[in-house]
């Protein structure tokens, strides 16, 4: 009676492993499509200019302030950032638009898959490109930006500047060992 338990077990387990693929199978196709939105060939042609500045049709302007010389990030990469943000531009009006206006309003180190639409676009079309060691400023426009729906204290359709350091990129198709560093930050 032990082999017919041991096959269910096994049916059942098998039925589980489907299910699993199944789920990220369908997940896999998200960020694929994800994936070809945010890094459309119109916006990487821009980002390969070899210009230190760099206007992009959607009012994103890349400054690089200093190039870099290790692995490109690319969409589907793990990329850790270095940052510093501000409030560029806002209305005035805004009440707390003067008190924000040209301050550090957050800073840190940002782990997030490149074009996964785990950051906001102008962030994710800004490093798209970046090689380890680059340093780059983004002036991201509002509708690249948080918009109309901003976090608290933020001002509506505030223009952000970011000030980055590529530090790392993984890319899926590197060694497991090289993927286990970094998903443990130590890429």
């Amino acid at each position: 009676q032990a082999v017919p338990d041991m096959r269910r077990w096994a049916v059942v387990v098998s039925f589980i492993a489907f299910l699993v693929a199944a789920v990220n199978a369908r997940d896999i196709a998200r960020s694929q499509a994800k994936i070809k939105e945010a890094t459309r060939p119109e916006v990487l042609a821009d980002i390969k200019s070899d210009s230190s500045s760099i206007k992009l049709s959607n009012g994103l302007v890349i400054d690089v302030e200093k190039t870099g010389n290790g692995e490109e990030a690319q969409a589907g990469d793990k990329v850790r950032v270095q940052y510093s943000e501000y409030i560029e531009s806002c209305d005035e009006k805004e009440a707390n638009c003067k008190l924000l206006l040209n301050q550090k309003i957050n800073s840190g180190v940002l782990d997030s898959e490149l074009g996964a639409g785990q950051m906001l676009k102008g962030l994710e079309q800004g490093i798209a490109g970046m090689k380890v060691g680059e340093q780059r400023i983004l002036h991201v426009p509002p509708a690249l930006g948080f918009g109309i729906n901003p976090p608290s204290p933020l001002p509506v359709n505030c223009g952000l500047k970011y000030k980055l350091q590529l530090v790392s990129v993984c890319s899926p198709h590197d060694s497991f060992l090289k993927s286990l560093m970094c998903s443990l930050g130590l890429s």
